[in-house]
């Protein structure tokens, strides 16, 4: 069993000499746990035995570095979330538009582009019945360039399918030897791109210039790393939303939100905060 007082600490400090790399910014037990797994699938299960195979292994270690990133998502990952978007967040923003105007949502942390494409299509559905002339930007950023290619692509199997309604099948996808593409209508709103949020030297994408977002979208992600790092995170996303922007995050993630920060609930259902002053 790992000691994450010492040998698991050793080990860590060991790769962070070798590669080069910040590994203090993840949360103790999502790094434990995923040391174990990753020396696990190699069968070597001595902390200090793995190590020394990922110091002299630079593609292992370089596998190991990208596990620390989580790129698994589903479109509508989190059925619930997404049904308060779709009935009160997004009508109540369209609603607050001026004809003409722009929308501006940023997916942080789109991994390889479901949420970002669930976000579209009802964002595209709502926004046609408005028939307001309301544009949407859509800005999407991971760390991982493996996970945006896929986005950017945006074909995916029959089995990412399975949580998206039939009629947005039909309306936003091309089927073709079992790969469903999205459709322009969908692509064209959205910009992905490489961004680091823990980057110290900006407070929002670059290609969003300016932030001023309407609903920032922050879900399965702050859970990874060390509460100093999660602050960082949020006081970046809150110095990017506009003065009635909404945050949504994950139902794991609704405590930390809640109880570490001024950020003020919207509803009890669900982890989604307006900016710490809203007025209603």
């Amino acid at each position: 069993m790992i000691d994450l007082e010492h040998d698991f600490a050793q080990s860590i400090r060991g790769l962070e000499q070798v590669y080069s790399v910040n590994l203090s910014v993840f949360d103790d037990e999502f790094l434990r746990k995923s040391f174990v797994r990753s020396s696990a699938l190699t069968g070597i299960q001595q902390p200090s035995l793995y190590l020394e195979h990922l110091k002299t292994d630079a593609e292992a270690a370089e596998s190991y570095f990208r596990s620390l990133y989580i790129t698994y998502t589903q479109f509508f990952r989190d059925p619930l979330l997404f049904a308060y978007l779709e009935h009160r967040v997004i009508p109540n923003l369209i609603h607050q538009m001026k004809k003409d105007s722009e929308i501006r949502v940023w997916s942080a942390g789109c991994a390889t582009g479901q949420e970002a494409y669930s976000l579209a299509i009802l964002f595209d559905e709502q926004l046609k019945a408005a028939n307001k002339g309301i544009r949407l930007r859509i800005f999407a950023t991971d760390v991982s360039e493996h996970a945006l290619a896929i986005a950017n692509n945006g074909a995916y199997a029959a089995f990412d399918m399975q949580n998206v309604r039939l009629k947005h099948v039909q309306a936003y996808f091309v089927e073709s030897g079992g790969q469903y593409t999205v459709t322009n209508e969908i692509r064209s709103p959205i910009s992905f791109s490489r961004y680091d949020l823990l980057e110290a030297g900006s407070a929002n994408p670059p290609d969003s210039i300016f932030g001023n977002f309407d609903l920032v979208c922050c879900n399965n992600l702050l859970m990874y790393y060390k509460k100093e790092i999660r602050m960082f995170i949020l006081q970046k996303i809150e110095r990017s939303l506009s003065p009635t922007g909404v945050l949504t995050v994950s139902e794991a993630e609704r405590a930390f939100i809640k109880n570490s920060t001024d950020f003020q609930p919207v509803s009890t259902p669900v982890a989604v905060f307006h900016k710490p002053g809203y007025l209603v």
